[in-house]
């Protein structure tokens, strides 16, 4: 008689058990697969990276398929719905992967709502202009806004700052090419150490199973705070929120950037709008403590709004016209509306629609007074 040796059966249990619990997990909870296709992305010599131009595809992030689809430029497009021929105003969106918005579908997106709004308040044709790519800082925000004040007309500029990410510590003309977005690949550990097994093993096996297994992706959000604590999630602790962080020279090289980006829009004659983006953790505090929690900080150390009271402060010293949209996500927060995503930490569409309903009035009010000022402008849309 075949004898089953007590390792054999421990793997067999293992193996069948793990089979049901996927099984369960898709039947009672099911969770959302990741899809990315890392073709909307190519290299740029200057930027670092861009969109690549007239492409038509579907993506996934981790909340749902959405179709991603950009013009001549590389700039995200609804096919399904173009734009004015002869638009009366045209906005340009600067920003990274909030603006860009993988997330969901573009009509659903801040900037596309906010073209809805406006266009029944003035009564005029608008063309808004999405040059948000994922990934980006404000030294890549100021060379695409140079680049896109180039080839086209502008009435109005909306720069979008997410305060966890895009505070720098230098100013950078080029940006050195970056393959964003890669899978990580299978290979031996160069050597025997914890974070050489995690990129050689661990990354290579979370990429195999984001996209094929709902009980990976449910595992992986309930025990967050513990893979943290592992070093196994890619997930750090930003960089503003601790105290100790308020006199770094960071916060005054990040402003003195964006008010070179508002130089670029003044010397055309188009008001810009500099836009903070709080993180998911700002607007919802039990996350902010679980990850404080995850990195072992205690919260005397550290102060949930110093990143956007910082940025208010040194951009409006500079001149430069600033929105922080903190408080209105936070009381939209309390509704109980999900505004962020449950795998991918961007906007939900409800995150969107706050965002573009705070930027209303500031944009009506903007564009009325530019066409008040300015006779040539008010010439040019009759």
């Amino acid at each position: 008689m075949l004898k089953i040796s007590g390792p054999l059966i421990a793997i067999f249990s293992v193996v069948i058990s793990l089979g049901l619990g996927e099984i369960a997990i898709r039947c009672l909870a099911p969770q959302q697969l990741i899809y990315a296709d890392q073709n909307i992305w190519k290299p740029d010599p200057k930027l670092g990276w861009r969109h690549v131009k007239n492409i038509d595809t579907l993506l996934n992030t981790g909340e749902r398929t959405v179709r991603f689809a950009t013009d001549e430029h590389g700039y995200r497009i609804s096919p399904e719905q173009p734009p004015p021929t002869e638009p009366q105003l045209r906005i340009l969106g600067i920003g990274d992967s909030f603006l860009e918005a993988t997330q969901v579908e573009n009509q659903e997106t801040m900037l596309e709502l906010l073209n809805s709004a406006l266009s029944k308040q003035l009564g005029k044709s608008i063309k808004t202009v999405n040059a948000g790519v994922g990934g980006y800082d404000p030294n890549q925000y100021f060379l695409q806004t140079q680049e896109a004040l180039k080839v086209g007309r502008f009435d109005l500029g909306i720069v979008f700052l997410y305060v966890d990410n895009d505070v720098v510590p230098a100013r950078r003309n080029f940006i050195n090419a970056n393959d964003l977005g890669a899978r990580h690949v299978f290979r031996l550990p160069k050597e025997f150490s914890w974070q050489e097994l995690i990129d050689a093993l661990f990354y290579p096996l979370n990429d195999l199973l984001e996209t094929r297994s709902h009980l990976f992706v449910f595992l992986k959000t309930s025990l967050a705070t513990t893979l943290g604590r592992l070093g196994l999630t890619a997930a750090y602790f930003p960089f503003g929120y601790r105290k100790d962080q308020a006199e770094d020279r960071a916060w005054q090289v990040t402003a003195d950037i964006c008010k070179e980006i508002g130089e670029l829009f003044s010397a055309r004659a188009v008001p810009a709008i500099f836009v903070l983006i709080p993180a998911p953790f700002q607007v919802h505090q039990a996350e902010f403590d679980n990850y404080a929690t995850m990195f072992g900080l205690e919260p005397k150390e550290l102060c949930l709004e110093q990143p956007n009271r910082i940025l208010e402060h040194e951009l409006k010293t500079r001149g430069l016209y600033v929105i922080d949209t903190l408080a209105a996500l936070r009381q939209a927060d309390q509704t109980g509306e999900l505004l962020y995503g449950r795998i991918s930490k961007h906007f939900s569409a409800a995150g969107h629609r706050v965002v573009a309903a705070e930027l209303l009035p500031h944009a009506t009010k903007t564009l009325k007074e530019r066409d008040d000022t300015s006779p040539t402008h008010k010439q040019s849309l009759k």
